[in-house]
């Protein structure tokens, strides 16, 4: 590709992280749960109120300082961190390991602080603390790399102490991580970074939890969301919605509650949006990394671009923008508490829902008819899913595990049926489940109707859904007669309005482009790289053709993958008339598939 990233621009949702009661048998149901929130006037203000910039300022003097591992800075901090967890009441542990390194055998130190270790689930905000080793060239502070994420954990967790500890739901706790390591001795390299968290992680996959429920669930299981927290501080911050590498209905939570805080007098400082509704396709390594690759919900808060002092001497405390720090912490302050609106998740509900998708699918009873015979109504086909469920669920899962999501597993209660335990592995586990499967199945079927139709894939209909792509390998390879020929062969009809249209979308999306390309252009340790010509060549017509073939790929994959946001994909997806069963029983086929999601 030519770039390595886009903006999509859109309305998102106002979804909140909710907490959702349960039994300690069934903490699983709860993990997944989502639901749309208002939050009430009276308990924004509240958490306004707690905001105490002494306590924050005392918190970052003792981090403040000069840190990388094995030194004695390094260890004050270490000391400071749990020193502070241990006051507040948390549960730490310090996890001490050797790890070989590009520079030798090095200890590194991760610290833990659980507020109440016996509840099963977790909301995990972490940071790294150490900071990198810049000797002899000169000593680095590290402000927003990341003393600042560290303090604003600890008065986070100073001043949620007792908002937490009386809330009446009592499955999730709030866990603080500080990860050491996080930063490159030398190069950053896959092998020589985020030594901490790639410990962590491996730690976490190996231990059961708990030991009575299932050798399927494991501590790692436990984390119903991992907020990291990164290059926080400075003036001008600015965070987005890393797609597709953050939860959507978490991030959102942020900038809709930066708009509420701003409406209050005296809540936050009147600044420029620091959060924007806004998604950005980004893939930036750190500390979260591990957790994503492993399957866990995560939110990488990091200022992006990055600020311009990144890695220089002058990261340091005179580039901090305390009313910047202010509302970001104030803002995180709402997330971690939540407001929460008590809710009991209702199994019986997430059941019906289940039943009622299966019985919508008329293709799924074929063998409980006999030939000849009249189909089932909506109604007989509903009553026999139910009653398999209820009498026999070993069958059920076998009859209808092509149907289920992985999210839906924890319907299943397990026993000791080796059949039942198959079929929850095999839904749980499969990097692409069969339900998914069968969705892009119908994709496929959809796309071969609209490549036909010819419409929705023309040069028209791509350049207005990405235009900036569309210049990028098509248009600005186009000479004034090709345009000219190209758009009047394909849409007589074109008015100049259009015409001004999509100029002022093609300089909008250049423009910024511009902006963000400018600002990424000192940060080769977590972005991937990528070209930015300053002048255009001619290129040769096979070149163009090869461009153009690439073009319409992306825009094939692009569609198949769910991201055309003005496209209705449950027309599609929950429409049974696509489904294509000689392409779902080729292996070629599946195979497709299974690459196109790595």
């Amino acid at each position: 590709l030519f770039f390595e990233m886009f903006l999509i621009f859109g309305t998102l949702f106002l979804f909140s992280f909710s907490l959702c009661e349960s039994s300690q048998n069934n903490w699983k149901l709860t993990q997944a749960a989502h639901q749309i929130r208002n939050y009430k006037q009276e308990q924004l203000l509240q958490l306004c109120a707690l905001s105490d910039h002494e306590r924050f300022r005392n918190y970052l003097k003792s981090i403040l300082i000069p840190r990388p591992v094995g030194s004695q800075n390094h260890k004050k901090v270490q000391a400071f961190i749990t020193q502070s967890l241990e006051a507040l009441g948390y549960r730490v542990e310090s996890t001490t390991f050797t790890q070989q390194t590009v520079i030798g055998q090095k200890t590194f130190t991760n610290i833990v602080g659980t507020l109440d270790p016996l509840i099963p689930r977790r909301l995990i905000l972490a940071c790294h603390y150490d900071s990198k080793d810049f000797r002899p060239n000169f000593e680095f502070f590290g402000a927003t790399d990341s003393a600042v994420p560290c303090a604003m954990l600890l008065d986070i967790a100073a001043s949620l102490r007792n908002v937490i500890y009386n809330r009446k739901s009592k499955d999730l706790t709030l866990q603080l991580i500080f990860f050491d390591g996080e930063e490159s001795f030398r190069e950053w390299s896959d092998t020589d970074s985020l030594y901490g968290s790639r410990y962590m992680v491996k730690e976490l996959e190996k231990r059961p939890y708990p030991q009575y429920y299932s050798p399927r669930s494991r501590d790692l299981d436990r984390i119903d969301l991992f907020v990291l927290l990164d290059l926080i501080g400075a003036k001008g911050s600015t965070f987005y919605y890393h797609h597709p590498y953050s939860v959507l209905n978490a991030y959102t939570v942020l900038p809709e509650t930066e708009r509420q805080l701003k409406a209050y007098q005296n809540c936050i400082y009147d600044l420029p949006t620091i959060f924007h509704d806004l998604m950005i396709n980004t893939f930036i390594q750190d500390d979260h990394l591990p957790f994503l690759e492993k399957g866990v919900r995560t939110l990488h808060l990091i200022a992006t671009p990055f600020p311009s002092e990144w890695h220089t001497v002058k990261d340091n405390e005179e580039i901090l923008h305390f009313p910047t720090i202010h509302n970001i912490l104030s803002i995180l302050r709402v997330f971690t508490a939540n407001c929460p609106v008590e809710n009991k998740c209702d199994l019986a509900e997430r059941l019906d829902n289940l039943f009622k998708r299966i019985a919508n699918i008329p293709e799924a009873f074929l063998r409980d008819q006999q030939r000849g015979e009249v189909d089932f109504t909506f109604e007989q086909r509903l009553n026999i899913v139910r009653s398999t469920y209820e009498q026999r669920p070993v069958k059920f899962l076998s009859k209808y595990s092509i149907y289920i999501d992985k999210g839906e597993v924890d319907l299943f209660e397990p026993n000791s049926d080796q059949t039942m335990e198959y079929h929850i592995e095999r839904i749980k586990n499969s990097g692409t489940n069969e339900a998914a499967f069968r969705i892009k199945n119908r994709r496929f079927s959809k796309l071969k109707e609209l490549i036909s139709e010819g419409t929705y894939f023309s040069d028209r209909e791509m350049r207005q859904r990405d235009p900036w792509l569309y210049y990028h390998m098509i248009g600005r390879h186009l000479t004034e007669n090709e345009s000219k020929a190209l758009f009047h062969s394909q849409n007589s009809q074109y008015k100049f309005s259009d015409l001004l249209l999509d100029f002022h979308d093609n300089k909008m999306v250049n423009d910024e482009r511009v902006k963000m390309e400018n600002s990424y252009r000192k940060e080769p340790k977590k972005f991937f790289s990528y070209e930015t010509k300053k002048t255009e060549t001619t290129i040769s017509d096979e070149e163009k053709e090869r461009l153009r073939k690439e073009f319409v790929s992306i825009m094939h994959e692009s569609f198949l993958e769910g991201r055309d946001k003005e496209f209705d994909y449950s027309e599609v997806d929950e429409n049974s008339k696509y489904d294509d069963y000689v392409r779902i029983n080729q292996d070629a086929e599946d195979k497709y598939f299974e690459d196109s999601d790595d």
